[in-house]
């Protein structure tokens, strides 16, 4: 596993830890992340591919070298909490 994935699911075990609400699944078979780790939970059945997201964050890290979009990213997946 690489350190992409380790971020990842760090980040959703932290959702998970905190909202109690929320649950590790995989993702649905109908949507781009079918069968991938996410976390569901979330307002309008919307679930969190943990992956994708930290390699975003990474990407924009690497290209603009600002944190501050880590910060922005939990606040926006925090909006839909339930």
């Amino acid at each position: 596993m690489n350190r992409v994935h380790r971020f990842g699911y760090y980040l959703g075990e932290t959702f998970i830890r905190n909202f109690k609400k929320l649950k590790w699944a995989s993702g649905n078979r109908e949507t781009l992340d079918h069968n991938m780790p996410v976390v569901t939970g979330f307002k309008f059945k919307i679930e969190m591919p943990v992956s994708v997201i930290i390699e975003n964050i990474f990407c924009r890290i690497i290209v603009k070298g600002n944190t501050d979009n880590i910060d922005q990213a939990i606040e926006a997946w925090k909006k839909i909490l339930p």
